[in-house]
């Protein structure tokens, strides 16, 4: 991997020295070079055996998207967005500029971190697979269990229900995670052939489609073909795949946005869970409704990508000596809940909007590397940089060998770090920092529960 991660950093540190000229109109065009930049790396590290059950790819992918893509777009963007924006925080070419360099430094920092952890490991390894028999045992077993208790606890906790007695710690809670890496193992045996699977496979996918939908969450919508396709490209790596997934992602965003609309107009800010029984109820009680959230879609989608107004938000903040204290939840992030009930909230977006908008009825983040310089400055961008190249280093320097082996027990414990890395644009400390007692608990639960099968077993 390191052969791709490198020459990515050479690229991005050349994206950067443009900044240290004189600002022109052609600062807008930088953030694109850079979201490209970050989809070509992954576009070229597919050959990887395993490579999307690790980190970086979703990290680098996502990333290009909302600090790559999402700035370069703000330009183009309709009066009505602009000003939709512009409500959170006023944006300008100088707070462009600021927040396209912080989003530029941080990446760089985090990829040279990755690397000098991960190591050449982190290109696959040279683990020769010990038997093809018994890794295709013990990749069932990972099956059967992560289908057992991932969908168990769903069953516990459903969407919309009360916790449940059994469900009572976010350490348990994370074990749903398991049903995603079901998900994923699914995909990995149906694309290799074994279409026995499918009468599982395909009432999960549903399932899990459905829950997504009900969410209205287009990040919830996406992550179901994540996981589908990490399985797929598991089995079978293909660029043309990679490219037909991330076609088909750009089509899923623009087709769901006026869905998502609409299921929030149903919701009218009650939090309760809307089923596709009221995305129809309210279609029939208004026909011309979804027509004219249709025409909304574009310029709206647009807008969820558009970092800049938030981040310029928080960096001003401190700028201005009103430091923020979010990474104080470092001290706590690894205390259980169910120990101190009292616990502070560690995904403080309701405040954050609150602070900007005057409005804690929605939620809202300025992203990882801002929430950082909006906590101490430049020194905690780096330092934030440096821990999450650190972790997804770390990790991929075992995963990837270990797939390459044949032990799919690290999968549980890839789809938490696939979770993680799909959100530079949330909270730190809960989303990074927390993530690695998850990812603990995955790899205990897994190798504890499933012994390498012996040759004559």
């Amino acid at each position: 991997m390191s052969r791709v991660v490198w020459p990515l950093i050479v690229a991005c540190t050349l994206i950067a020295a443009g900044y240290a000229f004189p600002a022109t109109q052609m600062d807008w065009l930088l953030p694109a070079v850079l979201g490209i930049a970050c989809f070509a790396a992954v576009f070229a590290m597919i050959p990887i055996p395993g490579l999307l059950l690790s980190p970086l790819p979703w990290f680098l992918l996502t990333y290009g998207l909302y600090f790559g893509i999402g700035p370069a777009i703000y330009p183009v963007l309709s009066v009505d967005a602009k000003a939709y924006l512009d409500a959170f925080f006023q944006f300008s070419d100088y707070w462009a500029r600021k927040t396209n360099v912080l989003n530029i430094v941080g990446l760089i920092v985090v990829l040279v971190s990755f690397s000098l952890v991960s190591g050449d490991r982190g290109a696959g390894g040279s683990s020769p697979v010990r038997s093809p028999a018994l890794a295709e045992r013990l990749e069932k077993r990972v099956l059967v269990l992560c289908l057992l208790v991932g969908y168990g606890l769903k069953a516990l906790n459903p969407p919309g229900a009360p916790d449940s007695a059994a469900y009572v710690s976010g350490v348990l809670g994370s074990l749903e995670n398991l049903a995603w890496a079901a998900l994923a193992l699914l995909a990995y045996f149906v694309a290799r052939g074994e279409w026995k699977l499918m009468w599982i496979f395909v009432p999960v996918l549903a399932l899990e489609a459905k829950l997504a939908v009900e969410s209205l969450s287009k990040l919830e919508i996406l992550t179901v073909g994540m996981f589908v396709f990490a399985g797929v490209l598991w089995a079978r790596p293909s660029r043309s795949l990679l490219a037909i997934a991330v076609g088909g992602a750009v089509f899923v965003l623009a087709a769901i946005q006026p869905l998502v609309s609409l299921g929030r107009l149903a919701q009218r800010g009650t939090g309760a869970t809307v089923s596709a029984g009221d995305l129809v109820a309210v279609v029939r009680r208004s026909p011309d409704l979804l027509n004219e959230l249709e025409s909304r879609a574009s310029s709206s989608g647009l807008t969820r990508i558009s970092y800049g107004p938030s981040q310029a938000f928080a960096m001003d903040r401190y700028d201005r000596g009103l430091t923020g204290d979010t990474f104080r939840g470092i001290l706590f992030v690894y205390i259980p809940r169910v120990v101190w009930p009292g616990k502070p909230i560690m995904t403080p977006g309701a405040a954050f909007n609150d602070l900007a908008l005057g409005n804690p009825q929605s939620q809202s983040a300025p992203g990882a590397m801002a929430e950082a310089y909006w906590n101490g400055g430049w020194p905690y961008v780096v330092l934030a940089a440096v821990f999450i190249g650190a972790l997804f280093g770390g990790f991929s320097r075992y995963l990837l060998p270990a797939i390459s082996a044949g032990d799919a027990r690290w999968v549980p414990a890839a789809s938490v770090m696939m979770i993680t890395a799909r959100g530079p644009d949330m909270w730190f400390v809960a989303n990074f920092v927390g993530s690695l007692s998850y990812t603990v608990l995955m790899l205990v639960v897994a190798f504890a529960l499933i012994p390498y099968p012996r040759q004559h077993a």
